[in-house]
């Protein structure tokens, strides 16, 4: 219980020194950074429990792709002018390309393509699974508009952090 509280207390703390630094410093950029790191630990956690059933996912593409997605939906704002056509194709780009590159991954281990299929599924899997919500929760971020004319989606990214840390919390003391 103590542990629970302090790292209460740290995430509160983190939370309140992101959105300073996203609304003083650089918008988006903190908020895309901590998102990076928490997608790099989940993805990392993700494919062990994978290799625990046996499975051989593509870590180190899956992972780096995970990562590298998340940077890369900060700019969707600026394509919202092209028109929904483009922004579907910029947003489904890099999923194709994973697909790509995980089928040249499978080419080049001994087993052959064959076999390598559910191991090409579940890091795609887990791809889909941590990093595309985490890329949602940056568009989140952007979503709404001030007075001023800019974008400040930090209400709804706190009340999504909100709702998880209560629903959180509430498993916990329930059971």
């Amino acid at each position: 219980m103590r542990t629970r509280i302090i790292f209460g207390l740290l995430l509160a703390a983190a939370l309140a020194a992101m959105l300073w630094l996203d609304l003083e410093i650089w918008s988006g950029a903190p908020l895309c950074l901590v998102a990076m790191a928490l997608t790099g630990a989940a993805l990392h956690e993700f494919f062990a429990m994978v290799r625990n059933v046996g499975l051989s996912p593509f870590r180190l593409t899956g992972m780096g792709f995970g990562i590298v997605l998340l940077p890369y939906f900060v700019w969707t704002e600026e394509l919202e002018r092209l028109g929904p056509q483009a922004l579907t194709a910029f947003l489904l780009a890099p999923l194709l390309l994973l697909v790509l590159a995980l089928m040249a991954r499978a080419y080049t281990r001994p087993e052959g393509f064959g076999p390598q299929l559910k191991n090409i599924a579940v890091t795609l899997f887990g791809v889909i699974y941590i990093a595309v919500p985490m890329a949602f929760l940056i568009l989140t971020r952007f979503l709404t508009e001030s007075t001023d004319g800019s974008r400040e989606g930090w209400d709804l990214v706190m009340l999504v952090v909100a709702v998880t840390k209560s629903s959180d919390i509430g498993a916990y003391f329930i059971g």
